[in-house]
């Protein structure tokens, strides 16, 4: 036996979209509050991208790889695997904003 859905994909489809793109800008602001912070040119460089199923959380400069990988660094404000940790501590939050915004989209 088996049940049909009657909801149109579309919808549901551009709401996780936009629960992921509201996902990845509270992942970045975590991000963003542990990075290493010397000049704050890294923390300035965050940004968000989110198109169909996927989104993602960045920072761009020469240093940005360098910062997150090197766990030898000492930062006095700050932390390396600022992204990876900020993902870490949201990801629950995660799930519950995509999951809000499908819903409000099948009301």
């Amino acid at each position: 036996m088996s049940t049909a859905l009657n909801f149109p994909l579309g919808p549901i489809r551009s709401a996780i979209t936009e629960g992921l793109h509201d996902a990845a800008e509270v992942i970045k602001q975590e991000a963003i509050e542990r990075a290493p912070k010397d000049t704050g040119y890294l923390r300035n460089t965050a940004a968000t991208a989110a198109e169909g199923l996927e989104a993602a959380v960045g920072f761009d400069g020469p240093y940005a790889v360098i910062q997150h990988e090197e766990v030898g660094f000492h930062h006095q404000d700050g932390e390396a695997k600022y992204l990876e940790n900020a993902c870490i501590a949201k990801k629950e939050v995660v799930g519950q904003i995509v999951a809000e915004a499908i819903r409000r989209s099948i009301g």
